[in-house]
């Protein structure tokens, strides 16, 4: 396969003079640039989202935390009162 590939590859380029070939490298380049530096944006805006859902979950996650320590506080109290009844008698 490289026996029949790679001279037609060398033959595109022996008659294309070099600046045209550093002209095409350099938009290579330039294209190379935006796409990683819009890589990174997007990735950016990614973690800042993934940040607001988890600061969203903390919250909600802490406020039905809050809700069930206080259920179960007054499970406790509740066994507690009963137990004591139960003991006196």
């Amino acid at each position: 396969m490289v026996k029949y590939i790679s001279p037609f590859v060398f033959g595109l380029f022996v008659d294309v003079p070099p600046l045209v070939i550093e002209g095409i490298a350099m938009i290579l380049i330039a294209v190379l640039g935006v796409d990683l530096a819009l890589t990174v944006s997007g990735l950016t805006e990614l973690v800042k989202k993934m940040e607001e859902m988890g600061a969203g979950f903390d919250r909600r996650m802490g406020s039905f935390l809050s809700g069930y320590r206080g259920e179960e506080t007054v499970y406790y109290r509740e066994m507690g009162r009963i137990q004591k009844l139960t003991t006196e008698r």
